[in-house]
């Protein structure tokens, strides 16, 4: 289980690291932040740091956090071999739907 969990770490790391080479210099941080986000939390949240709207840092962060990336459901999904993995993603992509309403609701408030 140790192996799955540490292999989909350092595949997704390495694809972080390969769509960063290929990003054009121009980029919108806020678009590597949720590439980055969505595949692996980790470098998602310190690509947060170059975002410099509050408001969108905000939203981001939170979508980030419920959703969790694709490297940490491919964990979870190997641990979760015979229980279902169906539900878990839909329930994954709902929780972070509602996460980006409430925080933007929070964002309007707030900022």
């Amino acid at each position: 289980t140790m192996v799955f969990i540490c292999g989909w770490i350092v595949l997704f790391r390495i694809l972080c690291a390969y769509i960063g080479s290929i990003l054009p210099a121009g980029t919108s941080s806020v678009i590597i932040a949720l590439t980055y986000g969505i595949l692996e939390l980790t470098n998602g949240c310190f690509a947060l740091s170059g975002i410099v709207n509050e408001a969108v840092r905000f939203v981001i962060c939170n979508f980030l956090l419920c959703f969790g990336g694709l490297c940490i459901t491919m964990q979870t999904g190997s641990v979760l071999q015979d229980t279902g993995f169906g539900m878990y993603f839909i329930g994954k992509v709902l929780q972070s739907i509602i996460a980006i309403l409430l925080s933007a609701s929070i964002a309007m408030v707030i900022f």
